[in-house]
This record gives structure tokens, C-alpha cells and sequence, in this order.
């Protein structure tokens, strides 16, 4: 009688075998395919790019291991800015092979006139570095770069450069996860107005995620995430406006200030139909703060803020193709091409536009659309329906105090309520007429 315990035994034996024949196959045999496949995708990658060549040289080889250094240039139009040829680097690869799968690393090397550029330029210290993985039972490729910090000189400040990464992922030919993040900037000027730099400028975590597909030789991102964690821009009018620390005016002092915070945004395209046209979602929040001035004759401004600031739409239809187009026509051609890239009946709906602000803030929702004559060029008609909700705090920062009566009088006419502590109106808009909670609304033009 057959013992079952030694079967099993010499079973999983000879298992343990073929995996380890499979596995020592995998990594002596990738070797040889990277060695006779190399040039072919050095060539492949060559085609794609017009100008562009490659060439590669061995600098180590293990059994396991390839090192080496990629050559590259790309030809520049002989009237570029930069009076040079073309633009060329190297960069450094290792590959070990490991069990079903590649491992790699890459990173910049110092020469080529990439290197003399960016010294011309005042750009100090610009470096790349990655590394990417494949793996063979399970298809999935990662892929991630990174740039070093850099220092980027100008004419009249500097600017430190945080790293930038640039992360990819993919477990099949026709979509791919993408994610970028900027550690961000700091920007300041040496040139002082009134003892203060002429601006300063930062910016913090900077990322953007994507979830590209590559289907019919077409690529389409159907969503993309937005973060930022901070952005503030303070800098004197004077230079703005071009005037010199000087030049003799009345308030040198005067400052701009605008800062954005913990923003949020995503984007969803939904699937075109059958003519190219999609739903635009997106829904997003943050926090702003603004002050036009910020300094006036040495005095710091209060700041308006709008904090926990959120929106939500859809938008439809939009031909994105269409729509890329608008950017690459010619002025006289702008117009027609924006009226080919949406459809004839654009519609707008606003689930949610809202802020806070002091005490109270504003809430508005409705829904508005366009019907679009292709053949004139034109809009036939403006529809729109909003609920609008103005805090006191926030309707008296809009409104001027030596027009507070208009206030008083479309309350008495009814075209608002009071529901503390918010005035509420409904605005609508059809065949060219304004309503305010029913009653007809007429702008008034000051002399």
C-alpha cells in the first residue's frame, strides 16, 4: 500500500522543484532578453519622439545585474533663445532581476548642455532620480521620479524650488493610476518698497491625481483630484503697476495680499455619448483670504475671509476634444469653435456655492441653461432659477453703507425676506427678464 504521507511529500517536492527550475529561469533568462531587447526599445522610444536619440553604454554586468548610462539629445529650432544646437543629458540605470520580477533605478548625471542651460539660467543644484518595478505573475509596473530641491535664481530675487514626484502605476496596457505632488516654492525679491521685499510668494503641497485609460489609441482621463495645502502671494502695487522704489508717489507703502488654503477639488468627465459630448461633475472646498490693500500709509488692512468655502455642479455637454481646440484656433476662429465644442442645449445645475463669513456667509443652488443656434454663432436663450441665502454680515460687505436703502426698499417691495440671519431671495431669468421672488428687478445705471 502506497504511504499517502510520502506522495504528498515527493508532490510537493517535485513542485518545489519546478518553482525553484521556473524561478532561477526568470532571473537567468532576463538578462539575456534585456540584452537583446534593449536597442529595440531604445530605437522604439526614438520613433515616438521625432529628433530625438538614444544611445546606451554598458558600465557593469552581473549575472543577475545590468548597469549603464543612457546618452540622449533633442534638437532644438535654430532660432531658440538658448543658442544652442539641441539640449542633451545622461542618465545613470541599474537593473537587478529579481523572482518574477524587474527591479530598477535611475538617476541624472552631471554634462550635456541641459547642465550649461540651467547654469545660464541661474538654476542651481536641479537633479532627477526614480526607480520603477515590474512584475511578472501578478502584470503590474510602478514607476516613480523625483527631482531634488533647486535654488532658481532672478533678476531681482530668488526662488527655492521644494522636490517634485511624479508616481505611476499600472497592472494593464490600457489604464494607469497618476499622482504628482510639489513640495511647492518660496519666492522673494531682494529689491525692498518701504523696507518691505517688492513680493513674496509661497506655495505648499501641491497634488494631483489622475486615472488615465488609453482605449482606441485615445487617451482620456475620466477624473483628476486637486489638493493644495497652501498659496499666498504679498507684494507691493508699486512693482506691480512698474513703478521704481524712487519713484516719488504718495504711498509707498501700498500692499496686495491673497492667500488660499486646505483647497479640495475633484473632477469627474463622464463617458461621452455616441456625438463626443460629456457631464462635467465637480465638487471641491478651501479657504480663501484677501485684502485690496493689504498695507495703506504703513497700516495693515483687516483681512476678508471666506472660510470653509464649497461648491458642487454639473455641467453638460462639453465636447473636451472640441473644447482642446479652442486654444490652438485663431481669434477669428475662437468664437465658432467654443460654439462647436458644447451642445445645443448647455445646462448648469449648482447643488451647492456656500461660505462662511464673520458671523453668517451665503448659501446659493438652483440651476441655469443655454440653448445654442450652431448655425448663427449665437445664444437663442438664457434660462436660470437660483435660491440665494446673503447673511447680514455678508450682504453689508457687498453692498456699500450709503446704499444700505436698497436694502430696505426690496425688502418693503418684497423682492427679499429677512429669515434671520439670512435675506433670501429666488432669482429667475427667462426671456431676458429678472425676477426677485416674482417681482421684476431693474438694474439701476448711476450717472
Amino acid at each position: 500500500m502506497i504511504n499517502k504521507k510520502k506522495v504528498l511529500l515527493a508532490s510537493l517536492g517535485t513542485l518545489g522543484g519546478l518553482a525553484a527550475v521556473a524561478v532561477a529561469g526568470f532571473m537567468v533568462a532576463g538578462p539575456m532578453v534585456y540584452d537583446a531587447k534593449l536597442s529595440s526599445v531604445l530605437n522604439l522610444i526614438e520613433k515616438r519622439v521625432s529628433g530625438l536619440n538614444l544611445s546606451y553604454e554598458e558600465t557593469s554586468s552581473g549575472l543577475f545585474s545590468r548597469e549603464g548610462i543612457v546618452h540622449w539629445s533633442f534638437p532644438l529650432n535654430r532660432s531658440n533663445d538658448f543658442n544652442l544646437n539641441d539640449l542633451s543629458g545622461s542618465t545613470s540605470i541599474k537593473v537587478v532581476f529579481a523572482p518574477f520580477a524587474i527591479n530598477g533605478e535611475f538617476h541624472s548625471e552631471k554634462g550635456g548642455t541641459l547642465d550649461a542651460l540651467l547654469q545660464q539660467n541661474l538654476i542651481a543644484g536641479f537633479a532627477y532620480q526614480g526607480a520603477f518595478k515590474v512584475k511578472a505573475l501578478l502584470p503590474e509596473v510602478n514607476l516613480a521620479v523625483k527631482t531634488d530641491n533647486t535654488v532658481l535664481g532672478l533678476e531681482d530675487g530668488k526662488c527655492a524650488l521644494g522636490q517634485i514626484a511624479l508616481f505611476i502605476s499600472a497592472s494593464s496596457p490600457d489604464k494607469a493610476d497618476l499622482e504628482f505632488n510639489a513640495a511647492g516654492f518660496n519666492c522673494k525679491s531682494d529689491v525692498k518698497y518701504a523696507g518691505q521685499s517688492a513680493y513674496s510668494v509661497k506655495l505648499e503641497g501641491l497634488n494631483i491625481k489622475g486615472h488615465p485609460t488609453y482605449i482606441n489609441k485615445n487617451i482620456n482621463i475620466n477624473g483628476i483630484s486637486l489638493g493644495l495645502a497652501d498659496f499666498y502671494a504679498d507684494f507691493s502695487t508699486l512693482y506691480a503697476i512698474g513703478f521704481s522704489p524712487d519713484d516719488a508717489v504718495r504711498d509707498p507703502s501700498l500692499r496686495e495680499y491673497f492667500s488660499v488654503h486646505g483647497i479640495g477639488a475633484d473632477f469627474e468627465i463622464k463617458d461621452p455619448d455616441k456625438d463626443g459630448f460629456s457631464e462635467v461633475i465637480s465638487d471641491g472646498s478651501g479657504n480663501l483670504a484677501f485684502a485690496f490693500p493689504f498695507v495703506e500709509y504703513g497700516e495693515r488692512q483687516e483681512l476678508t475671509e471666506f472660510n470653509d468655502f464649497k461648491y458642487n455642479f454639473s455641467l453638460g455637454k462639453i465636447n473636451l476634444k472640441e473644447l482642446i481646440k479652442v486654444f490652438k484656433v485663431s481669434e477669428k476662429e475662437f468664437l465658432a469653435q467654443l460654439i462647436k465644442a458644447v451642445g445645443n442645449n448647455v445646462q448648469f445645475k449648482l447643488n451647492n456655492l456656500s461660505s462662511s463669513y464673520k458671523k453668517d456667509g451665503f448659501v446659493i443652488s438652483g440651476t441655469a441653461d443655454a440653448l445654442i443656434d450652431k448655425e448663427k454663432f449665437k445664444v437663442k436663450d438664457i434660462r436660470a432659477d437660483f435660491d440665494v441665502k446673503s447673511g447680514k454680515d455678508f450682504t453689508d460687505y457687498l453692498v456699500h453703507k450709503e446704499r444700505s436703502d436698497l436694502i430696505s426698499s426690496s425688502l418693503a417691495e418684497g423682492k427679499i425676506t429677512f429669515e434671520d440671519p439670512y435675506y433670501v431671495t429666488k432669482f429667475k431669468l427667462q426671456n431676458g427678464d429678472v425676477t426677485l421672488n416674482g417681482v421684476p428687478f431693474k438694474a439701476e445705471i448711476d450717472d
